[in-house]
């Protein structure tokens, strides 16, 4: 069952060191599966890895992928052939595998010399030419594959790139339900010039991820468990960097990286490539990170800026609860972006970051959104800030992230002007209104004053009601004014005054109780009299059942206009209970009454 699954060359049975590789896709079902099956990431495989920013991801990354197992290359136990026939086996026939290049299925020899051969798909010649023990990149089979002995030699050490018509064809075979045809560029067939090649679009991708696998996993340093030195392995588009070392070094470059990066977008990771990485993966004990998240490949190597917020402000006329954030695009936000951004979502935090608005996106330069907010100023949080910012969202679901800004935003619109009606039909006198419309509506306050044209001062009343009950019958004049929660008055409303029968000639001083104020009280008012003429003045207080409570006045004074305060004490200075009460004024054989309330 074994031979099936792995052809050995010069053996009926597997070599001293494969047998942990051949219980491991016993284990994950891959020995029995049927072609172009493989096994999901191992659990908590990629846990330690921080997406937050490129340099992040690239950093833990390594350090997941980083310090492999190394297969020889060519040896008496397991190698590079034995992990290659394996991972390339094709699909339709275990006892074959099929080439990276031609696409042509060979049937598998154990290695040596045959139709097919070992392809550094980087190179060696670019940075690590001299195998041995400790180069470790040389025999790391997540770039090594298995290709036609004659397009092997084709592609030499040429960079992969992008040709034009009129470069040499290599055509492939069709075989699991790609390549084949021919004369049609780039039909399904690789090209090569004198500098480049490039690969078929069957497998564009695979060289592709492989290629941005060598340059995570190999980042100088050394290994961490054996100590051997380790190059720099960095893609480029520079081609005057791409040159071949005559001996390991300790940096060195391959390419094309723009050219690199549209093959991985066309050519998407398939159930073969994951089988693939599975194999590899239960060889060397590290796996190709860019075929189990190909959505990595474009956070490393496609740096994108933006986006960028300009500015967040107040929307203008209206009652809060919106502010106007606007914010350069992503530059991945563009027409014939590898990677476009599908939408900006912009989020608000509380405890933690939550979506309040979307923004699908459309390659314009900049936007601008209205947002909600429960951020609205008011007089009890004069500021009350948040933070927001703007997610650029790709295609892959990876995310970009602006900087944080804070805002809030303000009720711009005040109250509608009250319109105040004045019933004086009874006592006491009702002063009503009609409560605005409006959701944030707080409090109508009610301000009386002595003449036309006052200007309002303390208000008689501040509440939610609808009117203001008035036992001070005197003339006095009344307006009203709205507010809302968060601090926006009204106009005043037109004045209220009680209709004056009867007055006086002009001049003539009247002998009367002019003004108890406020009234309703607590704890003290005023009581404003007038005295027609000179003499001896009185004023009684009386509970509403007539009981004679105290005197708070008894004194000769001269015509005019007077002014005493009441505490809300009877005559042995104790505190009055709260309700009705009544004040009477005598002079001259004249008398006034006036009904003031005391409250608690």
């Amino acid at each position: 069952m074994f031979m099936s699954c792995v052809s050995l060359r010069n053996a009926g049975r597997p070599r001293a060191g494969m047998w942990t590789a051949i219980v491991f896709l016993i284990l994950t079902g891959l020995a029995f599966a049927p072609a172009g099956s493989h096994a999901d990431v191992p659990a908590g495989y990629y846990d330690t890895v921080v997406t937050s920013t490129p340099l992040q991801l690239r950093t833990t990354l390594h350090a997941v992928i980083d310090d492999n197992l190394k297969i020889p290359y060519t040896s008496s136990s397991t190698d590079t052939w034995n992990v290659l026939e394996l991972a390339d086996q094709d699909p339709g026939n275990s006892a074959n595998i099929l080439d990276v290049y031609k696409n042509r299925s060979y049937l598998k020899f154990g290695g040596g010399t045959g139709p097919y051969n070992r392809e550094h798909s980087w190179p060696n010649s670019y940075g690590f030419p001299d195998d041995g023990a400790t180069n470790y990149p040389y025999t790391d089979c997540h770039h090594l594959f298995l290709s036609d002995v004659a397009y092997n030699s084709d592609r030499g050490n040429k960079p992969y790139g992008a040709c034009v018509p009129g470069a040499t064809e290599r055509v492939t075979d069709y075989n699991d339900g790609m390549g084949g045809g021919s004369g049609v560029f780039p039909g399904n067939s690789n090209w090569f010039d004198s500098i480049l090649w490039q690969t078929w679009n069957g497998r564009q991708g695979d060289v592709a991820r492989a290629m941005f696998y060598m340059d995570v996993r190999y980042e100088g340093g050394t290994h961490s468990i054996t100590g051997a030195a380790e190059p720099n392995l960095i893609l480029t588009d520079n081609a005057s960097l791409i040159v071949t070392t005559s001996s390991n070094a300790s940096v060195a470059y391959m390419g094309m990286l723009s050219v690199l990066l549209k093959w991985n977008a066309a050519d998407p990771v398939d159930d073969r490539e994951r089988s693939r990485n599975d194999v590899v993966y239960s060889f060397q004990g590290n796996r190709n990170p860019f075929i189990d998240h190909p959505e990595w490949v474009n956070a490393i190597f496609l740096p994108s800026t933006g986006p960028t917020i300009t500015a967040v402000a107040d929307v203008p006329a209206d009652q809060g609860g919106q502010l106007q954030l606007t914010w350069q695009r992503n530059s991945l936000d563009a027409a014939g972006s590898l990677v476009p951004i599908t939408q900006y979502v912009i989020q608000r935090f509380t405890t933690t970051w939550i979506d309040v608005a979307t923004q699908p996106a459309n390659a314009s330069a900049s936007y601008s959104l209205a947002i909600p907010t429960p951020d609205i100023a008011s007089p009890a949080t004069p500021e009350p800030w948040s933070q927001y910012r703007v997610v650029a969202v790709e295609t892959g679901g990876l995310t970009h992230l602006s900087a944080v800004v804070s805002g809030y935003s303000i009720d711009n619109l005040a109250p509608p002007t009250p319109v105040v009606s004045l019933d004086q039909s009874g006592v006491p006198w009702v002063i009503s209104w009609v409560a605005p419309a409006i959701p944030d509506f707080s409090a109508a306050c009610v301000y009386r004053g002595d003449v036309t044209g006052f200007v309002p001062g303390t208000p008689l009343q501040c509440d939610a009601g609808t009117s203001y009950l008035e036992y001070d019958t005197a003339l006095h004049y009344y307006v009203v004014q709205f507010a809302d929660t968060h601090g926006n008055l009204s106009s005043f409303s037109a004045e209220v005054s009680p209709d004056v029968t009867d007055v006086p000639d002009a001049g003539a001083a009247l002998t009367a109780i002019t003004r108890v104020y406020p009234n309703p009280f607590n704890p003290l008012t005023r009581v404003a009299f007038s005295l027609g003429e000179p003499g001896l003045v009185r004023i009684d207080l009386f509970a509403a059942d007539g009981r004679f409570m105290r005197t708070l006045l008894d004194e000769s004074r001269g015509a005019g206009a007077f002014e005493i305060v009441w505490d809300g004490t009877d005559d042995r200075g104790g505190r009055l209970a709260s309700g009705p009460y009544f004040l009477r004024l005598q002079s001259n054989g004249q008398i006034d009454t006036r009904k003031l309330l005391l409250l608690k």
